[in-house]
């Protein structure tokens, strides 16, 4: 059967194969080339890509050559061939780190196609097709027509956006606030802007912050900090950009407001990306924006210790990203107290202003952390003398595990931006720092997350645009994405907004970040999810004190009745492994039986509480609230019986809109019952799916859903407007009762009251 198969195809057809193969494995080893950022032109980058895909097949050709005895079968020039360009093949997939499905099921399938099309037309150029046999004409019409059909199926597939629309999952808008009446934080200010660049001086790279830059600022020493600046990464490194580990630059991007005028200071510090392509560039829109509105705003250059094709530090660099940021605001401290400089007086050093995007995020939480220390605390022969004012920490899309050390932060604002199809970050790591942000009663702070399920990681930088580079960016699902500008016109409507409302105590704004719904007018109409607590929410349950599910630490007593699931837990993110930070109580309910009681959840109020006579109309009843799994119904039905109702099975079907009744129970017996979907707008439970492989998605990233809490709040008029009788200062109980659907599955935490904003 073999040699009659080796007998249609003389020794030109495989030598036609084998050229292909060659041609087709040198073209990949060349695009290679083409994406591989190593500071060199794309042409010379895709000539080394093409010279070493050679030589890989040389080598690899040279070592089995001494095997062939092993493939005496078939002519040794096309073992050979094979052989090496599977070789060549494992050198470029490690490179490119594509699932092994797409690479080598994809890659091979189309190499063998390639390669019997090239084998025919080794025949078919000089003797033509009528020197083929018939077997040899059918065989040659059946790869031609398979080569274009995976060809053309794989081009349309990469180019194509996806085959899961977010957008699909509507939500209505029936319950959101009337917008505020206010300036659009986002529109142009009043001020002309400038722009400058200031640098060290020795960036043969950037001529901006190099020979060119309009202030020359110091280098400082960061071995202490990145002991890690050593080997090849080192020579590479210094190869570059012409500096090391002992003189690194502080190097600014500058938007500033013309006149005079006392200004507060933004230092804004990308992330890790190529450093051969300058992420610093891709704030330009926030630093004129928030410049025309009376902010100095910096794009601080720290892309001399991103990733690059030489290493990439692994975060061992983040102590390191956030103390020259520190570096950054000695030198305007500096700038600031000199007579006769340009910004003599001019910088407002008590009102200052982080914003981090990606590893930036964690790294201004870094700054803030290491800004009130007298020592590094992993060695204390470096020194620090910061101890600057900065009230307000901003963070896109960052990172939250890169620094070993967990930081906590006190009497700071914050706010994290995160988008749901984020595919390099893809949790709300933001979230995890706000966990760990303490306030004191001496001034107002908040914290507040924003959620937008459409948005991704680099639309937020200009330059980055996309989540990755090709080849792996074009797995991406995409389809679901907003576009770039929807994603940066919902980042300066909540930037600015965020710093007039921190910096310039303009409180007007900060419903904004209580419900996404008071700036409708200025945002794109697409989905957010608002987490929000300040330093006025007097907390009931937040889940974070014991293991007994009765009692909490301000001695409120919980029961519960005809709960399918009840259980508290520690959230873990979308890989099942990472912590949220955050414990919650999962409740679930499935009422079949219209005898039984109706399920609820109910929390009752010590009689010694003191916030129960300062509770007012005025005040808010507020929680974190997200819908939960169904499974947890499904595997609870399983440890009680196999036997499932008719109604039963109805029940999911019902289940298409979280709902439950919110009872307010005072020591009178009086109760007033509200429908949540009557006064609060409950959100979907969204589900995210990164890659266009559905199988490659939970692989790589885990569950499409993770639990996502939102904050709600409702007014306690409300309540008072239902049942007038009800007596705030004597509440007894709050009570969550599950009788609008007949199952669903809930996450609950940070029960509590907040009272009426000081303003």
């Amino acid at each position: 059967m073999i040699k009659k198969f080796y007998s249609l195809f003389p020794s030109a057809w495989w030598k036609g194969v084998a050229i292909g193969t060659i041609l087709f494995v040198l073209f990949l080893s060349t695009l290679t080339g083409y994406f591989f950022n190593s500071g060199l032109p794309i042409l010379v980058n895709s000539l080394i890509g093409l010279i070493l895909g050679g030589l890989v097949l040389l080598i690899a050709g040279f070592i089995l050559w001494w095997l062939r005895k092993l493939f005496v079968k078939l002519p040794i020039s096309i073992v050979i061939t094979f052989l090496s360009t599977l070789i060549t093949l494992f050198c470029v997939h490690s490179f490119f780190g594509l699932p092994n499905i797409i690479f080598y099921g994809g890659g091979i399938l189309l190499i063998l196609l390639t390669a019997l099309v090239f084998g025919f037309l080794w025949l078919l150029i000089p003797a033509g097709i009528a020197s083929f046999s018939k077997n040899q004409k059918v065989f040659f019409t059946l790869t031609i027509m398979t080569w274009f059909l995976a060809m053309g199926g794989s081009i349309l597939w990469l180019m194509n956006d996806g085959n899961y629309d977010l957008k699909e999952q509507k939500i209505t808008s029936t319950l959101l606030p009337k917008p505020l009446d206010l300036e659009n934080p986002a529109t142009i200010g009043n001020h002309q802007v400038k722009h400058f660049f200031y640098g060290s001086g020795n960036n043969k790279r950037r001529e901006e912050y190099g020979k060119s830059a309009n202030l020359i600022t110091p280098s400082v020493d960061a071995s202490l900090l990145l002991p890690e600046w050593k080997g090849f990464k080192k020579k590479m490194r210094e190869w570059y950009w012409g500096f090391g580990v002992t003189e690194f630059p502080l190097n600014g991007s500058v938007w500033y407001p013309e006149g005079d005028g006392v200004f507060p200071l933004v230092l804004v510090v990308h992330g890790n990306h190529g450093m051969e392509e300058y992420s610093d560039p891709g704030y330009a829109y926030l630093g004129e924006l928030l410049a025309s509105r009376g902010f100095i705003v910096v794009s601080v250059d720290e892309n001399f210790v991103n990733g690059t094709w030489s290493g990439d530090f692994g975060g061992k660099e983040m102590q390191t990203r956030g103390w020259l940021l520190l570096q950054h605001l000695k030198v305007w401290r500096q700038w600031n107290q000199t007579k006769d400089h340009q910004f003599f007086g001019k910088v407002d050093m008590d009102q200052i202003a982080l914003i981090g995007h990606s590893r930036g995020g964690e790294a201004i939480a870094i700054a803030a952390a290491f800004n009130d220390l007298d020592f590094y605390p992993d060695n204390a022969l470096l020194k620090f003398d910061f101890h600057f004012n900065i009230r307000s920490l901003i963070s896109l899309a960052p990172t939250d595990r890169r620094y070993t050390r967990r930081l906590t932060l006190s009497n700071v604002n914050y706010l994290t931006l995160q988008g749901g199809y984020d595919s390099d970050e893809s949790s709300f790591f933001g979230m995890r720092q706000a966990e760990r942000i303490t306030f004191g009663n001496d001034k107002y702070y908040f914290r507040s997350g924003l959620y937008m399920p459409g948005a991704n990681h680099g639309q937020f930088n200009s330059v980055w645009k996309q989540d990755g580079g090709p080849p792996g960016s074009w797995l991406l699902n995409v389809k679901p994405l907003v576009a770039e500008a929807e994603q940066q016109q919902a980042a300066k409507v909540y930037i600015s907004a965020f710093l007039e409302a921190t910096i310039r105590d303009k409180k007007e704004y900060i419903p904004l970040f209580e419900n996404w719904g008071y700036g409708k007018n200025w945002l794109p109409e697409i989905q957010y999810l608002n987490r929000f607590e300040d330093n006025q929410f007097i907390e009931v349950v937040g889940y974070e004190d014991d293991i007994d599910l009765t009692t909490t630490s301000v001695h409120t007593t919980i029961s519960s009745n005809q709960l399918k699931v009840w259980r508290e837990v520690e959230l873990l993110y979308r890989d099942g492994k990472d912590k949220q930070a955050s414990n919650a109580v999962i409740l679930g309910w499935k009422k079949s039986d219209p005898e039984k009681e109706i399920p609820s959840y109910t929390i009752s109020l010590p009689l010694n509480m003191t916030l129960d006579k300062s509770l007012n109309e005025n005040d808010l009843l507020v929680c974190a609230l997200s819908e939960g799994n169904l499974k947890e119904l499904k595997d609870e039905e399983k440890k009680e019986t196999d036997k499932v109702s008719e109604e039963d099975k109805q029940s999911d079907n019902l289940n298409s809109k979280m709902d439950f009744t919110i009872i307010l129970h005072d020591s009178l017996g009086t109760s007033s019952a509200l429908r949540a979907n009557e006064v609060i707008q409950l959100l979907p439970r969204w589900e995210i799916q990164y890659l266009k492989l559905k199988d490659q998605n939970t692989e790589q990233y885990g569950d499409l859903w993770e639990p996502t809490l939102a904050s709600y709040q409702v007014p306690l008029s409300y309540f008072i407007q239902k049942f007038p009788d009800l007596k705030l200062s004597t509440l007894k109980k709050i009570e969550f009762r599950f009788d609008r659907i007949l199952s669903g599955v809930i996450i609950l935490d940070k029960i509590g009251f907040r009272k009426k904003r000081l303003e």
